[in-house]
């Protein structure tokens, strides 16, 4: 018996607007490489530096944003953002 090897194609997968795996882009605010993973889908995102702009899972934005949240440091001033939507 002869077997024949089947043709494969690939075919693109396309996000529909609306669905469940819409991205988010994010720019980063700081002047490092900021390491964050996504609460909803665990994904790790890594941005490397001030500039640098990573699609994000829509699902992730939420928990991503929170790390924006103001926060009171030693000397009284509060720190800067680190993200912000693009």
């Amino acid at each position: 018996m002869n077997k024949r090897k089947r043709d494969t194609i690939e075919i693109p997968v396309i996000k529909e607007s609306g669905t469940e795996s819409d991205t988010v882009s994010i720019r980063c605010l700081k002047p490092m490489i900021v390491r964050i993973t996504g609460d909803a889908t665990q994904t790790k995102y890594i941005f490397n530096g001030m500039g640098s702009i990573l699609d994000v899972d829509a699902k992730d934005v939420e928990s991503i944003m929170r790390r924006n949240k103001r926060i009171q440091s030693c000397c009284g001033s509060y720190s800067s953002p680190y993200f912000e939507l693009v």
